[in-house]
């Protein structure tokens, strides 16, 4: 019995560490709950309630994350499917269709419900339509699973060169997303300082200033120079003035 419950307390301080982060909090739970089991003598009884309180604080426990996971996903969806259209019965036929492909499964699959539907919405808010969607996200999936950057910021990246290059299908995805990896890994710089340099100069590809190639080029060569992030849209566009 002794052995069972300390074991329940180790599993419980390790689901601890791991979602919370915390050290502390997870040593506290560790010392707190094996103290208590050693300073009684445990009975069969004793046992018994001990149990059915941890399991079922366990069980209540999961049902209001999975609840307050439900509740987090929907509004996501709320808002995005809002932005698409905002009339009655098309507005729940349009997040219908967002859930749809929020739950359809990538050859990664490596990014949680809520990251889906927020990458998603992030999509939707940059102009993709929801054809578009599934490839926005496996693009999304892949530059982030391998640059290991900040998902919001890739799928910012994603959105504004489907759109600059005016994506209409999956093979085309493809072949865009190959091409900006390769952009990304041939760039002498971490891909963080890759995508921060970007967000500083989007605006040159937004307002249609440069062709989305002729921008990547010029990304990528101001980089290896070594030219500071802040001062990179400047320098494009003032390459640009001069010829």
């Amino acid at each position: 019995m002794i052995g069972s419950a300390v074991l329940l307390i180790l599993i419980v301080s390790l689901s601890i560490y791991a979602i919370r982060e915390n050290l502390g909090e997870a040593l506290l739970s560790l010392i707190g709950g094996i103290l208590a089991i050693f300073a009684r003598t445990w009975t069969a009884d004793l046992y018994i309630a001990f149990s059915i309180a941890w399991i079922g604080f366990t069980l209540l426990a999961l049902l209001i994350s999975s609840l307050k996971l439900a509740a987090k996903n929907d509004d996501i969806y709320r808002q995005a499917a809002i932005w698409l259209n905002d009339s009655g019965d098309e507005f729940k036929s349009t997040m219908k269709k967002l859930k749809d492909i929020g739950l359809k499964k990538t050859d990664l699959s490596v990014i949680g419900p809520v990251e889906r539907a927020e990458v998603i919405r992030t999509l939707v808010f940059h102009g993709i339509s929801i054809n578009m969607l599934t490839s926005g996200i496996i693009a999304t999936e892949v530059l982030s699973v391998i640059t290991k950057c900040d998902i919001d910021k890739v799928s910012i990246f994603v959105a504004d060169f489907f759109l600059s290059f005016h994506i209409n299908d999956e093979n085309e995805a493809k072949q865009l997303t190959d091409k900006l990896y390769e952009k990304i890994r041939n760039t002498p710089v971490p891909p963080e300082e890759f995508f921060i340099a970007f967000e500083k100069s989007r605006r040159l590809i937004k307002s249609k200033s440069l062709e989305p190639d002729v921008f990547l080029s010029d990304l990528q060569q101001c980089l290896s120079m070594g030219v500071p992030v802040d001062n990179i849209f400047d320098k494009i566009q003032s390459d640009h003035n001069n010829k």
